[in-house]
This record gives C-alpha cells, sequence and structure tokens, in this order.
C-alpha cells in the first residue's frame, strides 16, 4: 500500500516580536513547507509530517569576482576567517560562499595536479 506526498496549503507565519501574522515573501521562501503523509485513499496521516527543505540558487560568479578569488587564491589557498570576509567585502559576496568557492577552488587544483601527475608517468613510459 504506497504512501504518496501532499504539501499542505500555505499557512501564514505569526511575526514573534510583533505577534502578527506575516505573508512575507522571505518567511515563506525561508520556512520549509509542511508536508503531509496521504495513503492510497487520500486519507491524511497527521502523525507522518515531514519538512522538505527548499534549493538554494546556485551563485553565478562575475568576470571580477573570480578574477579577485583566484588572484587571492595564487597567494593563498587556505585564507583564514579574517581574509575570506575582506575579500568577500570587496567582491560583494556572502563569506560563506568565499568559504564554499575556495574549498571547490582546492579540489579542482587537487584534481588538475593529480591528473597532470598521471599524464607524466604515463607519457615516460
Amino acid at each position: 500500500m504506497p504512501l504518496t506526498v501532499k504539501p499542505l496549503p500555505c499557512v501564514n507565519s505569526i511575526d514573534i516580536k510583533s505577534g502578527s501574522v506575516c505573508d512575507s515573501h522571505w518567511v515563506q521562501t525561508l520556512t520549509p513547507p509542511l508536508l503531509q503523509v496521504a495513503g492510497p485513499m487520500g486519507e491524511l496521516h497527521g502523525s507522518h509530517q515531514l519538512y522538505k527543505r527548499t534549493r538554494r540558487h546556485r551563485t553565478i560568479f562575475t568576470e571580477e569576482q573570480l578574477a579577485a578569488l583566484e588572484e587571492f587564491f595564487q597567494c593563498n589557498q587556505y585564507p583564514d576567517v579574517v581574509s575570506r570576509e575582506q575579500l568577500a567585502k570587496q567582491v560583494q559576496l556572502r563569506e560563506e560562499r568565499v568559504e564554499v568557492w575556495f574549498k571547490n577552488r582546492r579540489a579542482k587544483w587537487r584534481r588538475q595536479n593529480r591528473n597532470s601527475a598521471e599524464d607524466n608517468i604515463t607519457g615516460q613510459m
């Protein structure tokens, strides 16, 4: 007897500070929608409520941002939090995005080094 998942209708949230009901776009997009599990006959099982996470949009870096990030990476592959915050402010990004960019760039750098080392070994044989 397979179960299907149906989203609940959008429910307004309550602003804790003022106690008023909010219809804000930000509240609706940042709050994960509540789901209820429905059986094959459409009945709802309230005890099986699940949360569905909303995905963050992928950051699209400008050429100027990438140039600044790459230049900094050439000097320092492991910047501390203060350096990342300064760089983030300079390129107008959140520090978290800069941190993830460096993590991904280090992975790319390791992959490139591994591939070039493998090419050198196969070229010598």
